[in-house]
Parts: C-alpha cells; structure tokens; sequence
C-alpha cells in the first residue's frame, strides 16, 4: 500500500517524507524519477556535477543510488543528516558554485526546512527536486492573477445582463484566432445570452423557458447550442441564425426522465450526452440530419398529433373489446418525432450528476455525482467501467490534467483530491486550504496550475507541480442577487479566468515586473533578516512576504498564515532562521519562512485576542534558556518555552493569580537581560516591570511617575515602543503623547523625559533604536519619520525630518549591510508599501518595484520629502466631487518647505480605525471651526474668484 500524503498551503511546497517508491507526481522530474527506477543507466562513472545537474532533467536508479552514496559518505559522524561542516564539503562546490562562504552558510539554512541545525535525506532531496529552474523562475516572475472588482449592477440599474445568476458558461471557439471566440452563458433566469468576448455585453438572448437553465454544450459539428431547463427539456438552436429567428429552436427533448444537470458532446463521435438529477446518463447517437421534435413545435406537431391520436383510439377499441373503461393512464404515446437519432439511457449514479465530460486520454465519459463517487463509463460498451470512491461527500466538480495523468476532483469536503484513474489502489494527494465547499475548478495547462471555487467566493490557484498554493483571492466584490460566484473557468485565448454571477467577470492573468504596491493591503509589520539578507514583511490579509534586500524583488510568499486574520506582530529567533508571528484572532505560529513551513503552533487554554507584540528571549547556543514571550489586547503576558512539539503550551501567564496588571491593551514589550525583567506598556499608560524568572511584578513605573497615565491636558497616553538600551543600561519609554522617558531599573526610577514631537501633535506611532544606541527613529500618524541623535547625557536632538508614507508608520527598523556606506531604515505603513530609504532619508524605492537600486553606492536622486500635514478640512457639501488647493510659500520669501492644504468631502465609507494595531482606539472626534484663516480665503479667492464662505468640519485625531 503506497502511503498516503496530505499537503496543506502551510507546508507551502514542503514534501515531508519523500519515498522513492512512492507512485506519486510532484513535478515533472519526480515523475522521471519514478518512471525509470528499474532501468539501469548505460552512463559511466558519474562526476558529482553531472549528479546533482541531471536531477533537473532525468533520473536513473544508478544517478539516485549514487547521490544517496555521496550523501551517506559526507556523514562522517553516522547521524543521519548532514551537519553545516560535512554540507560544505561534501555538495558546497556543486550546489553552492560560485557563491561566498556567508551564501553557502544560507543555502544551508533554506535546505534545512525544519531548521534543527543539519540536514537528512528527505530534506535534501525535496531541495533538489522542487529548487529547479522552473520553479525559481515562477518565484521570480510573480505571476497572478488579478481582480478588478467590478461590482454587479443593482436591480434599479437597467442593463441587458442576466436577471438572476449564471448557471453555465461555455466558451466557444469558431477558428484558431482569438476574435472568432464567443462567451455563452445558461442562467437561472430561464435564458441564453451570447456575449462579445472584447466588451463582455451581451449580443444576442434566447429565452428558453421560464424555468431555470441548467446546463450548456455545443455541438460544434453542426454548430448547434444544446440548452437544458428545470421543466426536464433539452432544446437546440441554431448559432448561425440571425437575431430574430435564433430563439426559435430547431429541436427540442421534453419529458425527460430528470432535470437535464450537465451535458456533454464528442466531436469525434458526434454524440450528445446529457447528466440528471436521477444518476442517469442520456446518449443520444447524431447522424447527418438529425432531428427530434415534440408537439410543442410546428414542424411536425400536425403529424404527432394524428398518430397520438391513432394510438388512443386503437387503445380504446381494444379496451371496448374487453368491456372495461378506458384510461389513459398506462398508454405510451409517441411524445417526439426522431429523425437519424439512436437514443440510449444508463442509471450509474444514486442521485445528482454533477458534471459529465469525455477524456480521450482515458477513451471513456467520465462523471461525478452527489453519491460521493466518480465513474469511468465506457461508451463502446454501454457500462461502466470503474468507480472511485476517494471522496466522503458530494462531489461537484473534476478536471484531468494530461500533462501529469492525474485528476482532480471536488466538492463538499473543502479538499481537492488528485488521484492517478489508472491506478486505483495507488496514493492520493490532498490540497487542504478551503474553508468551504469547493464548488468549481479549472485548469491552466500552460502555467501548470488548478484554479478551485469556495462557496466562500475564496479563490485559490495551485502550482500542480509541487502541490503549492501560489495564490489566494478573498473575493470582496459585491455580486447580486446573491453575493457569490456560481463557476469559475479559465480562457487560454485571453490567458485570463472566468467566474460567473449575473455577469461574466474577467480575472486577468499578470506576470508582472512591477507592483503597484508592496502589498494588496495594508502592510502591519516588517523586520531585516540579517542572515538571509532578506526582508519579512506581514499584512492584513495574512500573507508573509519574503523580499531580496539586494534588489527588492519578491523572493517567496505565503499566504493565510493566521487563516483571514490579519498579521499583528512579527520576530525572529536568537539565530535568525525562525519566524515567530502573531495575529488578530490571538494565535502564534513559528515558521521556517524560506518555505512558508509552520514548524509549531502555540496554544491557550482560553480564548485568545489580538497580539500586539511578540519577542524571542534566550541564548542560541543553549535551547533551554530560549523563550517566546507575547503580550496583546487579553491584557495578560505569556511566557512560552522554545520547543520541538507541534504543539506548545505557555508555562507562564502574568499576572499571576491575585497580582494586579494592566488594565486595558498591551501594546509594548521590552526586556532587560541583566536584570532579568519582562516590561510591558499599555494603552492606558501603565508601565509594568515583571521579573522574568519568578513572574512576579517588581516594579509600577505609572506609579512613580503619574504623568504616564492619561490626563485632560493630554489624553493619549498610549505606550507605543518600550526599547532596553543594553549599552546605557537604560529603558527608553515612548508615548502617543511625543514623550520619551529613560528609566533607570535598578533604583526604578526615571532618568531624564525629553519632548520628542512631531508636526501638528502627530501621535506616534512606532519607533526603533539602533544599534549602536545612538540612532533614535519615530514614526507618526501621518507617515512622517523623524530622526534623533541620543547623546551620552541622554539629551536627544532632531536631525532629520520628513514624509515617508501616505498613511500612518506602522513599522520601522534601522540597520546596516555589508559594502553599504549608510545605513538604511525600513518602513511599512498603511499605503500597502514596504519601503527603503537611507539614514540621510534618500529614499531608494519601494520593495516590488521594477528598478533595482545600488546598495553599495545609494542614489542621491530622491532626497528626503517635506513632512506631511497631517489636518484636513472638509467641506460640508453634497457634492461628491473633491476641492483641493494648496499655499505655495516662494523659496525667496520664506526657507520653510511649501505646505498644503486639503480641502475634501466627506467620504462615506470611513477609515476601520481598528484595522490595525496603530491605531487602536485612536478615536476621531469633529469639531467646528469658527473662523477660516484669511490666509487661507485669500489663496482660494485667488485661484477659483470666490469667496470661501462655507460651514468647515475639521476631523482630528485625539
């Protein structure tokens, strides 16, 4: 029995366990693997180079059998795996060609996916094999699939779309070029509508029937379109027909047996086939001049008629005969008129046929149904030939991959199986990643992906080659009359996907070498790896993504890394190589984030809430002194042990029983090594020094010093960064309020407060402190950053000043690199970008961009930007259309930057102040202004000759 393997978009293209015997197909290498593990190689004696480069094109028994060989003699020590030392030596001049110790060190530590220091065979195997060009290459494009998000028009809209939601759509192509392509589309409506693939309007409607329409085929030999409805018919129209007279069917089944659900028809063969809500299958043989008709139609109603009629009174005479009454329950009339038509029906299925469709690679009709099985039918011998029982539920929908001899198959479960029909006692696969039933699915043959359908309208693409989730789309779009998409198809004309509602919507296929943004949504977080010399940054949508600080292009991604819950705080371990994230709903997860591996999930034993900040505590070289210690909205501190489990319990939770703690949110954490203290602030101000080995509270530094707690005068008091500064020996505070204090821990007390304000009372956001304890970074509401230069008296003086986002700050980090003469500060924030700029505030670009910047000798071409105002007026008017003007103060007359001033409408959809971790309970209050500045009246009168004489809200930000 081969193993069975799940794979979940966790692992991310992970492959644990990886057997040689395994009749499984990861990407087109490993199905040569297998294919030729009992042929002997004719080769001769093999060098290691040839080894290791014929894994990416073909693989005898003999090359694996001598790679497994190398591997086990660079064992030296007999463990199992290989250590940093027996790595280098042994494949460092094969795999590592060309790169410097400190690369080889980090291809290391990326073939090493479980990071436990050495590497076995199972791990480098799935290196070679999935680390191909192919793959690198796919990374390296970015390549997505893009919504435009075009809501359904309301029901008071007048358009000629569909009035209910789309049931089937068929793509039709006339010719081999791409304008000869037509989109028809079955609708619940009861109607038929061809569409102009260019403009997405429809040009031609058929009405059906006044029930709903179910399914579509077109018989393209003789270019006819097969319609099946909700009253058990089937009716055929003509395509080529104009206008007017196409509504007018040629042919028409009625009184079918069930409700026709899908249909099928083999241009080889010329024959029709049609799927029903019974689990029978309808075969309908078509010869040249084929025809069916009932009397509902005129061509041969006349006829039908008289021999119905002559039926009945043939009956009725025979009953006279036997003296009985004569009913006409029991009697088979002749309901059609057929023309060249052999009709045959088979029950193969207990309930609803989901999906039928013809696989010549198999020479059989393939089916699915509600009674949870797959059928192979085969059409010489009217029977079926195989039943697959790989599902526990309803399936919906399947595709055959020809490139990889597999199917996939869907429905109820929220898993997609990939299963081999020629064998079926051999392995499955699973792709776990729905939250609900996978409704549709679809394949793009060139790209090597499956595109699967929630009923969620959650969109995800699949990499068949590794069984890797390359991309998620939550679908926000407003569809009607019922938000959700009914299927999801996929045009190679167009490379482009198809998903249906009332209207056919385009999802554009981009391999794009530039993003508009770093992100698709707001970035929360982003930390400097400085081991891999890589970026990580963390988004809303839960999506890590792994940059290249070389070039600031996108090196990995993986998504759903807290499910749909938005990522609120990120760290890495002592060694750099494990990736600790937080999320909205409470969870934290520890990752390999080379591969998007989850190596360990930290558990509560009560309901968790949002994680404003995690830190990783403890010496490398000994793992029992290594901690994860998290604080968040639950206003408690956990302390958690750095463990091999899968699953991790705290072993600390603070305060304690009968111990008094924060009263509100814990935004902050810091720790003091020497001392041993755990400090935490929170959104009230409260500053708590807790001792790390009793769990005790040593220490209420809102106690001491009262003017951390919030006031009149100043009521935001928000603890937004606590930093130990190891070298000062002291613990810097910072506050919403632009208040930074240093406190001395030992006498518990505070040193020195010092005004650090921002522009207009910009509440801070976020800070860091570098290094070397000199560098003093702030971020603000506004996307402002400042720069500060901290003395030895722990006086701190402004040095720099400017923009650096559209929205608020909501990370920062300071740092430097190797052969970079500056040092270079990382930003993220709510304009969805992940940025780079030098310590003079030379901005070099954001990460995702098409241009590469020059880290060795940074561009001077974008010196630092003015700071932003951060108020703005809005006009009360009901006009939607925004007034903008701004004061340009002239150089000569004033050294100031030019300022600018925004005057907007109101937006009716307002910004979720709780989106993110930075603004939690930031409120927003309105107030009038009574008077306009004459400034500002005098710059309006000037540019538009009108007087600024309106009613003026302001809203501000407490």
């Amino acid at each position: 029995m081969k193993s069975k393997r799940i794979i979940s978009p966790e692992k991310a293209g992970y492959v644990a366990n990886l057997k040689i015997s395994d009749n499984q197909i990861l990407t087109g290498d490993v199905q040569d693997i297998i294919s030729n593990l009992e042929k002997d190689s004719e080769d001769e004696k093999l060098e290691d180079e040839e080894i290791i480069s014929s894994l990416t094109e073909k693989i005898n028994k003999k090359r694996l059998l001598k790679l497994k060989e190398k591997f086990n003699q660079a064992d030296t020590d007999q463990g199992g795996a290989l250590e940093l030392e027996e790595f280098v030596a042994a494949f460092g001049s094969v795999l590592g060609k060309n790169l410097t110790k400190r690369e080889l060190v980090q291809l290391f530590m990326r073939i090493d996916t479980n990071s436990d220091g050495s590497i076995d065979w199972d791990e480098f195997m799935n290196f070679i094999i999935l680390e191909n060009e192919n793959l690198a290459h796919m990374r390296a494009e970015h390549c997505e699939y893009y919504n435009p998000k075009i809501p359904d028009p309301t029901a008071s809209q007048k358009t000629n779309l569909h009035n209910d939601m789309i049931s089937k759509l068929l793509i039709i192509n006339s010719g081999e070029a791409t304008d000869t392509c037509r989109y028809v589309t079955g609708s619940y409506d009861g109607t038929v509508k061809i569409w102009n693939p260019s403009t997405l309007t429809p040009i031609t409607s058929i009405q059906v029937s006044e029930n709903w329409v179910t399914s579509l085929a077109y018989l393209k030999n003789y270019e006819r379109l097969a319609a099946g409805s909700t009253d058990r018919s089937i009716s055929f129209y003509d395509l080529n027909k104009s206008n007017e007279s196409i509504s007018n069917p040629l042919s028409r089944i009625n009184d079918l047996r069930g409700i026709p659900l899908c249909m099928e028809y083999i241009e080889d063969d010329s024959m029709f086939i049609a799927g029903d809500d019974q689990g029978y299958i309808y075969l309908y043989k078509l010869y040249d001049g084929w025809h069916i008709c009932n009397t509902r139609m005129p061509c041969h109603k006349t006829d039908l008629i008289s021999t119905q009629n002559s039926q009945l009174s043939n009956h009725e005479k025979n009953i006279s005969k036997q003296k009985q009454e004569a009913p006409i329950k029991g009697v088979k009339f002749k309901t059609h008129f057929m023309e060249n038509i052999e009709i045959m029906e088979k029950n193969i299925h207990s309930s609803w046929i989901t999906k039928v469709e013809y696989i010549p690679d198999l020479d059989s009709l393939m089916t699915c149904s509600l009674d949870k099985t797959i059928t192979q039918f085969d059409l010489e011998r009217h029977q079926v030939k195989s039943t697959y029982n790989y599902h526990k539920k309803g399936v919906l929908s399947f595709v055959w991959c020809p490139d990889f001899k597999f199917v996939a198959s869907c429905g109820e479960e929220r898993v997609i199986t990939l299963w081999n029909p020629y064998n079926k006692k051999g392995a499955k696969t699973l792709l776990q990643g729905h939250n609900s039933a996978i409704i549709d699915i679809a394949l793009n043959q060139d790209k090597f992906q499956l595109v699967s359908l929630g009923t969620d309208k959650v969109v995800k693409v699949w990499d068949i080659r590794t069984y890797k989730c390359v991309q998620t789309i939550v679908d926000k779009t407003i569809y009607r009359p019922e938000n959700r998409l009914t299927g999801v198809y996929f045009n190679p004309n167009i490379n482009s996907l198809l998903l249906t509602s009332k209207k056919i919507n385009v999802w554009p296929f981009k391999a794009q070498e530039e993003l508009p943004t770093s992100h698709e949504s707001i970035v929360t977080c982003a930390i400097f790896n400085r081991n891999f010399n890589c970026i990580i940054s963390g988004d809303e949508e839960s999506n890590i993504h792994i940059w290249n600080l070389k070039d600031g292009k996108l090196l990995f991604k993986f998504s759903e890394a807290h499910g749909r819950n938005r990522i609120t705080a990120m760290s890495l371990d002592s060694s750099h190589r494990r990736l600790i994230t937080g999320g909205h709903d409470g969870s934290i997860k520890m990752w390999n984030f080379n591969n998007g591996h989850c190596l360990r999930e930290f558990n509560y034993d009560q309901e968790p809430k949002e994680v404003s900040k995690i830190m990783f505590i403890g010496n490398e070289n000994s793992s029992k002194l290594q901690h994860i210690v998290s604080v968040g909205w639950d206003k408690h501190v956990y302390v958690w042990p750095d463990e091999n489990d899968q699953v991790v319990s705290w072993i600390k939770c603070l305060p304690k029983s009968g111990q008094l703690g924060h009263t509100d949110d814990i935004l902050s954490l810091a720790y003091s090594p020497k001392d041993r203290f755990v400090i935490t602030g929170g959104q009230s101000g409260q500053i708590i020094a807790w001792h790390f080995e009793t769990g005790f509270p040593r220490a209420y530094l809102h106690e001491i010093d009262s003017t951390l707690l919030p006031s009149p005068e100043r009521p935001s008091k928000a603890v937004e960064e606590l930093i130990y500064a190891t070298n000062k020996e002291k613990l810097l505070s910072i506050s919403a309020d632009c208040l930074l204090r240093f406190w001395d821990l030992r006498e518990m007390r505070p040193s020195k407060t010092v005004d650090i304000t921002h522009c207009d009372n910009d509440l801070i956001t976020c800070a860091y402190l570098s290094s070397n304890e000199i560098t003093l970074v702030t971020g603000d509401e506004s996307g402002n950053v400042k720069i500060w230069n901290v003395l030895d008296n722990l006086e701190v003086e402004a040095l720099l000043y400017f923009n650096a986002h559209q929205g608020a700050i909501s990370s920062l980090q300071l740092f430097s690199v190797e052969d970079c003469i500056s040092n270079l500060l990382l930003t993220t924030g709510l304009d969805r970008n992940v940025k780079l700029f030098t310590e003079e505030g030379y901005y070099l670009g954001y990460f995702g961009q098409a241009k590469t910047w020059n880290l060795e000798y940074p561009s001077t071409d974008s010196p630092p930007k003015s700071p932003k105002q951060n108020r703005q007026v809005f006009v009360n008017s009901g006009s939607p259309r925004s007034a903008k003007f701004h004061i340009e103060e002239e150089a000569k007359e004033s050294p100031k930057p030019i300022k600018y001033i925004s005057i907007d409408r109101p937006k009716t959809n307002k910004i979720d102040t709780t989106s993110s971790d930075v603004f939690r309970r930031i409120n927003i209050e309105k107030f009038k202004i009574e008077q306009i500045p004459s400034s500002w009246e005098e710059s309006y009168r000037s540019k538009t000759g009108k007087n600024l004489n309106l009613s003026v809200t302001m809203e501000k930000k407490r």
